[in-house]
């Protein structure tokens, strides 16, 4: 094959994966669960056929009714919270304990919106292990997003020192800029 043949080929192999409606599956893998959710209320308008794997309930069982019949009053108020937040993809991924009518399933769930739906896909998780890591990750993802989200170098430093001491709990972080000499002065502080 020549370079042009190559690229031809290439085109083609892209613009048949384009069409390929991967996101209009009707299915997701059976270890997950989805669940389609109109706003504000939670209401139930879509879920995955293996909801009695999770919840003990056949999907007719939840639908039109609010998720919130699953979450305790903290998980309530923690999720009307997130959802006030503009980017969702900052606070993924969030634990949530759905209750099954017997006892309370951990998962891991991602959050999105679409065409004026929420997205709610959850996956069994052992919980244990994985709440410190999560807080830290959330707190590190947003102090990289306030860190993304300036424009200039003096406001720079200043975010980072302001997220540094949160994340460190240190009493005073400064920023150094420092001459040829090695003669440092202090640019950006928090304390």
């Amino acid at each position: 094959m020549n370079d042009n043949e190559i690229i031809k080929a290439q085109e083609t192999f892209l613009d048949n994966c384009a069409r390929e409606p991967i996101h209009l599956s009707n299915s997701i893998q059976p270890h997950g669960l989805l669940l389609v959710l109109k706003e504000p209320n939670l209401e139930i308008l879509q879920a995955s056929n293996n909801t009695l794997n999770f919840f003990g309930l056949k999907p007719e069982a939840i639908l039109n009714k609010s998720l919130k019949e699953f979450l305790d009053n903290y998980q309530v108020n923690r999720l009307i919270n997130l959802l006030r937040t503009e980017e969702l993809k900052n606070i993924n991924p969030v634990n949530f304990w759905l209750h099954d009518g017997k006892k309370f399933v951990v998962f891991d769930g991602i959050i999105h919106r679409h065409q004026g739906l929420l997205i709610l896909e959850l996956e069994p998780t052992e919980v244990q292990q994985k709440v410190p890591f999560l807080g830290f990750y959330h707190s590190v993802k947003k102090a990289a997003s306030k860190i993304q989200s300036v424009s200039n170098l003096n406001d720079l430093c200043q975010t980072i020192v302001k997220e540094i001491r949160q994340l460190t709990d240190f009493d005073r972080v400064m920023v150094y800029k420092f001459n040829p000499e090695w003669h440092g002065n202090v640019i950006a502080e928090d304390r």
